[in-house]
């Protein structure tokens, strides 16, 4: 059995319920966050086996991104927030783009 198989009911598409229920029960190491692995489905577009592989990787990365983002502020002391978002906002813009979150999870 195919890993696309564990996850599918076999109709040949995914719903999030099938990801959602195999990710918790099988599969944890793929992250349990259920909203990372919302905006991972979402993100995916489609989810028939020709994109199974970018699915399991945006499942991977989103659940990498909320595990960063739940280390930020652990202590509600908004001064170290700040000093965290100057650090990733690279170009000062008030706010992060893109490829500041991408160059900070690669290459700390």
């Amino acid at each position: 059995m195919s890993l696309f198989q564990r996850f599918d009911n076999g109709n040949g598409i995914l719903s999030l319920a099938e990801v959602d229920r195999t990710v918790i029960h099988w599969y944890p190491e793929f992250g349990t966050n259920r909203q990372a692995m919302i905006r991972a489905f979402n993100a995916a577009d489609t989810s028939r086996f020709k994109e199974f592989q970018r699915l399991i990787g945006l499942l991977y990365y989103y659940t990498e991104l909320s595990n960063l983002f739940g280390q930020l502020n652990t202590n509600k002391d908004e001064n170290d927030l700040r000093e965290e978002f100057n650090r990733i906002d690279i170009n000062h813009g008030k706010y992060i783009l893109f490829n500041e979150v991408r160059s900070i999870l690669y290459v700390t």
